[in-house]
């Protein structure tokens, strides 16, 4: 929130209608980040219970995809104005997003539904770094704190603390997370 407040300063924001449009952005931020961890606990809660991954993660994205139709039908018009712009939608669709959702679920299957989302946290760091490596994008000092702090952050929630005991969870074997992985 912060880079946001300060993003919004830096290109000259500060009437009333800019404050605005950043308290909006900030709050559709937070409904975003409580809505997938709603979503990686719904699908963990679901591989606990014996469904395949395959079939919670098809399920899950189904439900969404019907949710978000009338979104399509307001604002999907320039998705839809050529046989490219439908083109790379579709393979957005299908190549980094299924992918990484197929590996996201394969760890979600083996990992705790917190661990797998405070992991997910790497994600824009390790965006933020390879453009920095390979595109020549240059990142300001704020951009490197923030990285620090996510970074800081994960190494702190994720390094067990000696004589802290965590609560038991009655755990899939992993021979059965394979079993349900393969199961069509």
């Amino acid at each position: 929130m912060l880079l946001t407040f300060s993003e919004s300063a830096g290109h000259g924001g500060g009437n009333a209608q800019d404050a605005a449009a950043v308290l909006y952005g900030v709050l559709l931020g937070l409904v975003s980040g409580l809505l997938y961890a709603l979503y990686s606990w719904v699908a963990r809660r679901l591989m606990q219970a014996g469904i395949p991954p395959r079939a919670a993660m098809g399920s899950i994205f189904g439900v969404g995809g019907v949710a978000l139709l009338p979104v399509l039908a307001f604002t999907g018009a320039p998705l839809l104005a050529s046989w490219t712009n439908i083109a790379v939608g579709v393979y957005m669709a299908l190549v980094p997003v299924l992918v990484a959702y197929v590996l996201f679920a394969y760890g979600l299957a083996r990992v705790s539904a917190t661990m797998a989302t405070t992991l997910s946290l790497l994600e824009p760091v390790i965006a933020a770094v390879l453009a920095v490596v390979i595109v020549g994008e240059r990142l300001p000092a704020e951009g490197w704190v923030g990285i620090g702090l996510i970074v800081g952050s994960l190494f702190v929630l994720t390094v067990p603390v000696p004589g802290r005991h965590r609560r038991a969870k009655p755990e899939r074997s992993d021979a059965a997370i394979d079993a349900a992985l393969h199961t069509r």
